[in-house]
């Protein structure tokens, strides 16, 4: 991995490559952002320039450190995880991984690098055995923690750390390396970076997964008929997305549900963006679902700004719910009814 393979992130770049060439680095880094923006390239290709024999404004690639860096096989590059089954990265995990290990020093290389992921996931035990690393570290030791919420850090990891926050990518270079590498058509890109509101993982993540385009359509398909759906009809849509929430349960795999979750809001949010677009403009060039081009019309007919105001209250209540683990079926039903009542 190199800093040429990242999308982005012009300012962290600029800012970690300085770091390597005047040899004025930190011990202790917090890469923050959200999950896909490309924390874990970053901090792969900040440790590979750092172990590089022969580094210019990037990793050579070519020497044997670099070689070693980009087949996760170099030795003083070590990669710290929560276990398998595990919530959070436990105090022991973190004592056998760093705090036991740091006084040992490189094998081969110049450094020695932790890359801690989804650092938030340390309790507070695990944080504060970190901490007197991250206060007193060797010379050649650097912790580089990824995480989605540095404020779940304790205040005296902060204080002690360079924070880097991952900045969003603008949509027209995520559509190209869409188009490019992945070869996808224009219309799914388009919509594809859209939705991915300046994440590159999160985009590209989603033209490679198969089940993304059923989600796709079967949220369009709520969308355009939920303004006809009868009671039953409803109740048996909060049944079906129910069934799938209490599948991915049973087989171990919240994960994948919540971000089915996630995908049907933004995917409802989108289509109403568009709606209310061409509601106001009535130009069929801004809509990202050119598909249903129709449908979107005939939307921006019957509803009102009034209404698609609510509709776009009623999502993000039922996100705010959904985190509050309000009851499920109540918190999709009364979703599915604002969207019927203001698209009559």
């Amino acid at each position: 991995m190199s800093f040429a393979d990242i999308i982005g992130q012009e300012e962290a770049k600029n800012l970690l490559r300085s770091a390597v060439t005047t040899g004025n680095h930190s011990h202790a880094y917090i890469f923050s952002g959200e999950k896909g923006s490309g924390k874990m390239m970053l901090a792969e290709a900040f440790a590979a320039m750092l172990q590089c024999e022969n580094p210019t404004d990037d990793a050579c690639g070519q020497c044997h450190c670099c070689k070693q860096s980009l087949s996760r096989n170099n030795p003083d590059i070590i990669y710290v995880t929560r276990e398998e089954g595990k919530a959070n990265i436990s105090v022991d995990v973190v004592r056998e991984k760093i705090v036991n290990d740091v006084d040992i020093k490189p094998y081969s290389n110049k450094y020695k690098i932790y890359i801690v992921d989804e650092a938030e996931r340390m309790n507070q035990q695990a944080q504060n055995a970190i901490l007197k690393t991250i206060e007193e570290p060797p010379e050649y030791a650097i912790i580089i923690l990824l995480t989605a919420n540095h404020n779940a850090f304790l205040q005296t990891i902060l204080s002690r750390c360079v924070l880097i926050q991952m900045k969003s990518v603008d949509t027209e270079s995520i559509v190209r390396i869409l188009r490019t590498k992945y070869e996808t058509v224009d219309y799914q890109a388009n919509m594809v970076a859209s939705f991915a509101q300046g994440n590159v993982g999160k985009a590209i993540a989603l033209v490679t997964d198969s089940n993304f385009n059923d989600v796709k359509n079967r949220v369009i398909a709520l969308c355009k008929k939920a303004g006809k759906m009868e009671e039953l009809q409803i109740a048996d849509e909060v049944k079906s997305i129910k069934e799938e929430n209490d599948a991915d349960k049973k087989n171990d795999n919240p994960e994948k549900f919540e971000g089915f979750m996630d995908q049907m809001l933004d995917l409802i949010t989108l289509w109403f963006k568009d709606v209310l677009l061409y509601k106001a403009t009535s130009d069929d060039n801004l809509l990202l679902f050119k598909e249903d081009i129709f449908d979107i019309h005939e939307q921006a007919n019957d509803c009102s700004y009034y209404g698609l105001n609510e509709i776009v209250k009623a999502i993000s209540e039922t996100r705010a719910r959904l985190n509050a683990n309000v009851n499920f079926e109540l918190t999709i039903m009364l979703l599915i009814n604002a969207i019927k009542e203001n698209t009559r």
